[in-house]
This record gives structure tokens, C-alpha cells and sequence, in this order.
């Protein structure tokens, strides 16, 4: 389980919430969350999610770019704030939220 912000990020089932109210998001998106999120300490590539999302099928651009949006959509950020989501323009995104687990033993800093 994930926690920033107001929101919880539970992988194990693909739940978001905000204050305890269920977000909607499509399985792709829900699993670029929790790639982004576990691979918070860097800069994920097209490549690197490519690979994990979508087993290294080729995709458009467009098809990343659309499930990036959504879940900056579903977590209320912005491209332009990267409060949540930070674009590196040719290199790839980074989760860039403060995290904790809630375990006090692998608690993020």
C-alpha cells in the first residue's frame, strides 16, 4: 500500500483512492502508476514502461501519452504543476510525490 498526498495506491488490487473515495482508472493506467511509483528513485524511459506495461509491443506515442494524462487526470495534476508526475522531455516520466508505505521498517523518506 501507497500513500501521498490525500490519496492510497493499494497494487495488489489496483485501487486508488482520494480521502477514502474510490478513483476509476483503466488497468494500463493503473499499472503505470505502480510502475512509476516503485521506480520513484529514477527516471522511468518510454522504453522501460513499454516493456513493463505492455510487454515490449510496439505502441504509439499517443497510447502512452493518453494513459499518462490519465492518471495526472485522476490524481488532479498537470504537465505544467508535476505535483504527481514529472515529464523529462526525451529521457522519460518520474513519480516525484512524496511516498510512504505505512510500514515504519521500509518507510521512504
Amino acid at each position: 500500500m501507497y500513500f501521498f498526498d490525500d490519496f492510497q495506491f493499494d497494487p495488489s488490487t489496483g485501487g486508488l483512492s482520494q480521502s477514502g473515495k474510490p478513483i476509476a482508472l483503466e488497468p494500463q493506467a493503473i499499472r503505470l502508476l505502480e510502475v512509476l511509483i516503485r521506480h520513484r528513485d529514477r527516471i522511468v524511459s518510454k522504453e522501460d514502461l513499454i516493456e513493463e506495461i505492455w510487454d515490449g509491443r510496439a505502441i504509439t506515442d499517443a497510447a502512452l501519452n493518453t494513459r499518462i494524462r490519465s492518471v495526472r487526470r485522476a490524481l488532479g495534476d498537470a504537465a505544467t504543476t508535476s505535483n504527481f508526475i514529472k515529464t523529462f522531455p526525451k529521457r522519460g516520466f518520474q513519480f516525484v510525490a512524496e511516498v510512504s508505505t505505512g510500514d515504519a521498517e521500509t518507510e521512504d523518506l
